[in-house]
């Protein structure tokens, strides 16, 4: 069954990344976004190597985009908490629940996202998890969407989440300058 809805999420994917076009792009607003909690994963070592060596490769062709630093590089596990919720009562059932079962995501593919609209995956957002590893800050040329669609298959690795972290941020990209380590945990 999870394979079934894997794969129609990667066709639906695949599919929205074969027409994308640079026009239709949404670039990242870079103010500040709503204060909120954040909890992430950690790629590991060998993820993160793959992924740095994607960001070369497309840095040489537009170095106009804004790019993660690897120290940033993370998987959103769950995103824009409201403030409101008492975080620090709520981190033991948070770290209970991550550690009744082993976590692992298949990095597999790429994807590029037009907007921040995430419904059209509701459906598979229990089975799928992404690495933002770049966002547009300018259009870019055709030449670079071809260089993400030519990863589409690339198996960026399998990442067992050992290591989760709680942010308080106003970042879409959990920068430092406008996020704050709440608490951390080995699982």
């Amino acid at each position: 069954m999870e394979e079934k809805i894997i794969e129609k999420f990667r066709e639906s994917s695949l599919d929205q990344l074969k027409a994308l076009k640079a026009a239709d792009i949404v670039l990242l607003d870079e103010a500040p976004i709503q204060e909120n909690i954040t909890i992430v994963a950690k790629p590991p070592k060998e993820s993160i190597k793959k992924i740095s060596k994607l960001i070369s490769e497309l840095k040489l062709l537009d170095s106009n985009q804004f790019f993660y630093p690897v120290e940033r590089l993370h998987l959103t596990i769950l995103g824009n908490i409201p403030v409101t919720v008492d975080i620090k009562s709520h981190l033991q059932s948070i770290k209970s629940v991550l550690m009744k079962q082993e976590i692992a995501f298949k990095l597999y593919g790429i994807g590029s996202n037009q907007a921040d609209n995430y419904s059209r995956i509701l459906e598979f957002y229990e089975y799928v998890g992404w690495i933002n590893y770049m966002r547009y800050l300018e259009q870019p040329q055709q030449s670079f969407l071809d260089k993400l669609f030519a990863y589409k298959d690339t198996v960026f690795g399998v990442m067992p989440v050992s290591k989760v972290q709680i942010f308080r941020t106003t970042s879409k990209t959990i920068d430092s300058q406008q996020s704050t380590l709440i608490s951390e945990f080995d699982l």
